[in-house]
């Protein structure tokens, strides 16, 4: 051995040496040595899903932001109405939706921004419902059917037609 590394083995501190041997290990670990010792990297189909994956999660906690700033907004309290109805959906509840957008005029002086999330918020309701009961998440009648639910729900908050 080198003296002046002997000198400097003597003058190191238990701590330094701690770390020194550290770093060695982590450089040894590093070294691959079989295919088993290799690093797993994700295929182009799993980077895809990973990603998809982040983004239904950026989604959802946006929504989620949505949903809480409508019930912490001037209209909260109808909101919270609203929401209570949704929350509950079930295959006879259509009537009693439209009967409290019907009732309700607040729709009418709340801001477009307001509008076009509480018609998000019934949207994705009767969609996820309809998941649920095990129908397609869609179903946009024809000219000559008569007019769906969510529909009816957007003639009501943005006075567009109903065919």
């Amino acid at each position: 051995m080198n003296p002046f590394e002997q000198i400097a083995d003597q003058q190191q501190n238990a701590y330094s040496k701690a770390r020194d041997r550290a770093a060695e290990r982590r450089l040894a670990k590093l070294v691959v040595k079989s295919e088993a010792d290799a690093p797993m990297v994700a295929s182009a189909a799993d980077k895809e899903r990973f990603e998809k994956q982040e983004l239904l999660k950026r989604f959802n906690k946006a929504m989620t932001a949505r949903r809480k700033a409508l019930l912490g907004g001037r209209w909260g309290h109808e909101v919270k109405g609203l929401f209570q109805i949704l929350d509950s959906l079930t295959p006879s509840s259509p009537p009693a939706l439209m009967s409290y957008l019907a009732k309700c005029q607040w729709f009418v002086n709340a801001d477009y921004s307001t509008r076009h999330d509480i018609l998000w918020v019934i949207d994705t309701a009767i969609m996820t419902f309809r998941i649920r009961e095990g129908l397609s998440p869609f179903d946009d009648g024809l000219f000559d059917e008569p007019p769906t639910v969510f529909r009816i729900c957007r003639h009501h908050l943005t006075g567009a037609p109903l065919s």
